[in-house]
């Protein structure tokens, strides 16, 4: 049965086609041709066998090996192996599944790793932030135990619709980088070795359970705050003592004076436009003497270097990056002031509402809804938030020169800084 020795396949050189040398019992040596030979030529050793179940014949998918790294006895002691075999490819199918089974991670272990690797890339805080939402929302959750490739959409959304809003969002992120690695790992695979899709809801979340915005701290005191203003004029560094100064002064939130750019100021009317803002409409601001002023001041220090599109508050030394949200805080701290329970930049909006609101509310140009329509406050109800258009703009630069104006006097006066 057997046809080949050594001498005679040394003898076989690759030809213009191909060739399919056969040793017997279904065994061959393939030669590949001239145009396929890349360096050296690989004689390679395949089977071939009849599938009872259809009759047809089949080559054996799994590998034998190379001749002469495989030699001819050994090709051939694989070959009568598989011959004793009713269908050789269903065995080494098989196989193949059990040890894909073998190595499918629950998606608890695979988020374990991919902490592992994540919190080397990040500060410590933000690790430690992280790992405080997994012990608290992942490890505690059913999905933890699951096999990743059983971990459905349906599963997460069911997570997720039972967090509050703001947790959710956190923890859908999580979802999301631990699905990414396990994609990029080799773990999102199914028990047939095939890759499984991202179950991460794809779609905004919706607002699903009704949440308070959180009270941030801020100073009400008129002879506190009258320090602070004269603190905030004291600080040594520049771009984040403007920070501070357009929060006081314009009553935005951190994000929308982050991400406000040149191009956002309109100085022939005197309004800056933010055009991310919380709600997802813009935001008007009327500028104070006061404001456009020191941003006069802070675009003439940029010199030549000045672009329209790069950010008013920007990274030191990378005006394309936004300044970091943690900077004006930091700088509050480095005041004197405790951030979580006596001012922080958030609370600088708490200041504007509570004073404007008590000083004003009832003057006529500054009533309730106009105070409210500067802090970017969704005003009225159903109906009428749908035809009132009106963004009262010329009542609310007097709002926001007045407010300027008391600042000024407070912070200012002789009489305030007795």
């Amino acid at each position: 049965m057997n046809l080949l020795t050594d001498k005679e396949i040394k003898k076989i050189k690759p030809t213009a086609k191909a060739q399919w040398v056969s040793d017997g019992g279904g065994l061959y040596i393939y030669v590949p041709s001239k145009s396929d030979v890349r360096g050296s030529v690989r004689y390679r050793w395949k089977y071939r066998y009849v599938d009872k179940e259809t009759g047809k014949q089949v080559w054996y998918k799994g590998e034998i090996g190379f001749y002469p790294g495989t030699s001819l006895a050994e090709a051939r002691k694989k070959r009568d192996e598989l011959r004793s075999q009713v269908n050789p490819n269903k065995i080494l199918e098989e196989s193949e599944r059990q040890n894909i089974r073998a190595t499918i991670k629950t998606f608890g272990a695979v988020v374990e790793l991919w902490y592992e690797e994540w919190k080397n890339t990040v500060v410590e805080s933000t690790s430690d932030k992280e790992y405080q939402r997994i012990a608290a929302h992942i490890r505690t959750h059913e999905n933890y135990n699951k096999l990743i490739c059983d971990v459905t959409t349906e599963d997460i959304a069911k997570h997720l619709h039972a967090l509050p809003t703001p947790t959710a969002h956190k923890i859908k992120s999580i979802y999301n980088k631990v699905f990414r690695y396990a994609e990029a790992m080799g773990y999102a695979k199914n028990s047939g070795g095939h890759p499984i899709p991202n179950p991460t809801p794809k779609e905004t979340l919706i607002i699903h359970k009704k949440y308070k915005e959180k009270k941030y701290p801020g100073i009400t005191d008129i002879e506190k705050l009258s320090e602070l203003i004269r603190s905030i004029n004291g600080y040594e560094y520049k771009l984040v003592r403007c920070a501070l100064y357009f929060l006081m002064h314009c009553a935005v939130r951190g994000n929308d004076m982050r991400n406000l750019t040149w191009e956002n100021i309109d100085w022939e009317n005197k309004v800056i436009t933010v055009t991310k803002t919380k709600n997802g409409r813009p935001l008007l601001i009327p500028m104070s003497t006061q404001v456009e002023t020191m941003l006069i001041e802070l675009k003439a220090s940029r010199n030549d270097g000045f672009v329209v599109t790069e950010y008013v508050f920007h990274k030191e030394g990378d005006f394309k990056r936004p300044i970091s949200n943690c900077t004006t805080n930091s700088a509050l701290r480095r005041l004197g002031y405790d951030t979580k329970t006596e001012h922080t930049s958030h609370g600088f909006r708490t200041t504007f509402s509570s004073l404007c609101h008590e000083m004003w509310d009832k003057d006529s140009p500054y009533n309730y809804n106009i105070i409210e329509m500067q802090l970017d406050h969704t005003v009225g109800t159903g109906v009428s938030k749908i035809y009132n258009e009106s963004t009262q703009i010329e009542a609310r630069r007097k709002l926001m020169q007045n407010w300027s104006d008391f600042l000024d006097e407070i912070g200012y006066s002789k009489k305030a800084a007795a």
